[in-house]
């Protein structure tokens, strides 16, 4: 009997999933609402649940809705930590920066546990390079690095700052050639009469092979 119950318990998710996927499929909204908040509240600790449900709401009732999903839960207390990185990833994708920064700032300086401090310095310096703001998304990168030389976020973000400190320089060694082109292509103008204008295209057509 003891065998029997558990088996019924473990097949419970499994079948509220499946239930969940039959209402969306049947548009019957608001039925599977109902049914990923009864599994958010009865798995508090599972994430996942909880993300589902936000990111149904925004699909069926809109952002506001599924942001107001996520201030309630950071509101109800426990390990919210996840919820609080996704509702900074949540308002970026509004175009709220000013809002995402600020809330990882604060989760920077208030968490005490060191994966939550990397988790939130990652989000953070995803954003400033997603901004191209390089200049403040590396010593983010570094500390990641510095605490973890493996971290996968770390090294991507780290290799899109390079990639970016590249093209800098391809630009830059391309406008100093320009320059220098446009400046013989005056003297050739004054000596055999070739317009300094056909010169600079010659020059730019030549220089976009390497941008």
């Amino acid at each position: 009997a003891r065998g029997e119950v558990a088996g019924e318990d473990a097949l419970e998710p499994a079948f509220r999933a499946q239930l969940i996927k039959f209402f969306v499929a049947h548009k019957r909204d608001d039925d599977a609402i109902k049914e990923l908040r009864t599994s958010a509240a009865a798995n508090p600790d599972d994430v996942s649940a909880e993300m589902n449900l936000v990111n149904l709401l925004r699909v069926t009732k809109g952002a506001d809705a599924a942001r107001s999903e996520l201030v309630s839960r950071i509101g109800a207390g426990g390990k919210v930590f996840p919820y609080q990185i996704a509702l900074a990833r949540f308002d970026f994708s509004l175009g709220h920066v000013d809002d995402s920064v600020k809330l990882l700032k604060e989760l920077i300086d208030k968490s005490k546990a060191a994966d939550e401090t990397m988790a939130a310095k990652t989000a953070l310096a995803d954003i400033y390079v997603s901004r191209n703001n390089m200049a403040s998304a590396e010593p983010l990168v570094t500390d990641i690095l510095n605490a973890d030389s493996r971290n996968i976020e770390g090294l991507r973000l780290r290799a899109a700052i390079r990639v970016d400190r590249g093209k800098a320089a391809v630009v830059h060694h391309w406008r100093v050639r320009v320059g220098i082109e446009v400046l013989r292509g005056d003297v050739v103008k004054q000596v055999v009469r070739r317009p300094a204008r056909r010169l600079l295209r010659d020059v730019l057509l030549r220089e976009a092979i390497f941008i």
